[in-house]
């Protein structure tokens, strides 16, 4: 399988950098903790981007592209730790009500446009982020979704450990807007930006970590110059470099319709998570006593890590879904044979 990008993808993805990067400065992820307009604005400053519309047919007002061209657009969002449910409008809700047809695209407009925001609930928890900041809710189950107003279910606002991203348990109690059939391709598509989300943060936390110790100094010496400090940040970029291969294989597997995309999408995210985890302990060892204080920038991501982790299904489950896949494959077939 060929999963090179190209020349088209890499400048997208430079374009949305640099925009990002603007939009959310390290001031306005800080700003969000205590601050909700504060993401409110940041995501409509996304929708302005284009970025909502990424996996939405042209014929419904979208781009018309597919996961390998998003797949980088979300590691992006993840390096600037973008507030708000980005993932949840425009890797899940946004491409499954267009896939809904006439039924649903006044609503799919909405979404591409801004002015709609919805928040999703996964299979997997009974929590969805950010409602607060959300228009409707998209509650996943194993066989259907369905499409709620907050008038329609119960809320109940829980402490996260980031305050950026809002944690709400959420319980289905009237009747949905709309009824949509076959999930696992959404969800998958969440499992995806997730990874890549998480990649973008673990590379974030990875620059933090080699810009301190280049002008820390112990003895007389900058801390990056000790062999052993060397060691666990080329830990880190070890992780981070045998993960993304992954995600951008899950990417290739969604977009190409592959039998084994679900499988993919969890190895991504198994992978994706567990750099972003070996990232966030050894930037936090190598600041030192400051890294563990909140007037450090470095908590805002390693708390966004630690929350999304979980946020589309744990370690175990990806685990007991690979191994799953695996089972069904017999000793005489390859199953890397793609």
């Amino acid at each position: 399988m060929f999963a090179a990008f190209t020349d088209e993808q890499k400048a997208l993805r430079g374009s949305v950098r640099e925009s990002l990067a603007q939009l959310c400065p390290v001031g306005t992820v800080r700003a969000a903790w205590a601050d909700r307009a504060v993401a409110r604005d940041t995501c409509r400053g996304v929708a302005d981007l284009g970025l909502l519309g990424v996996l939405v047919p042209e014929g419904a007002g979208g781009l018309g592209l597919d996961a390998r061209d998003a797949v980088t657009l979300a590691y992006e969002c993840g390096y600037v730790g973008l507030p708000g449910p980005f993932i949840d409008t425009a890797w899940v809700a946004a491409p499954a009500l267009a896939q809904a047809g006439e039924s649903a695209s006044w609503l799919v407009r909405d979404l591409v446009a801004g002015t709609c925001w919805v928040s999703v609930r996964p299979p997997t928890s009974p929590f969805a982020s950010d409602v607060d900041l959300a228009d409707l809710v998209l509650v996943l189950e194993p066989g259907s979704a369905a499409l709620y107003s907050p008038a329609a279910v119960s809320l109940v606002a829980e402490q996260g450990v980031d305050g950026a991203r809002r944690p709400f348990r959420v319980t289905p109690a009237g009747a949905p807007l709309i009824t949509l059939p076959g999930p696992s391709e959404a969800f998958d598509r969440g499992v995806l930006a997730s990874a890549a989300f998480q990649l973008g943060l673990g590379r974030r936390m990875l620059d933090l970590a080699l810009g301190y110790v280049k002008v820390r100094e112990q003895f007389g010496r900058p801390v990056g110059s000790y062999q052993a400090v060397q060691h666990h940040l080329a830990n880190v970029e070890v992780a981070l470099a045998f993960a993304a291969p992954l995600a951008w294989r899950a990417a290739c597997s969604l977009a190409t319709g592959h039998p084994e995309a679900s499988t993919h999408a969890s190895m991504a995210h198994l992978r994706a998570s567990g750099a972003a985890t070996i990232a966030g302990r050894a930037a936090l060892q190598v600041h030192g006593a400051i890294g563990y204080t909140t007037e450090h920038d470095l908590h805002l991501f390693l708390k966004r890590a630690w929350s999304m982790q979980r946020a589309w299904g744990d370690p175990h489950f990806h685990r007991r879904r690979i191994g799953a896949a695996l089972d069904r494959y017999s000793d005489t077939k390859e199953y890397w044979d793609v």
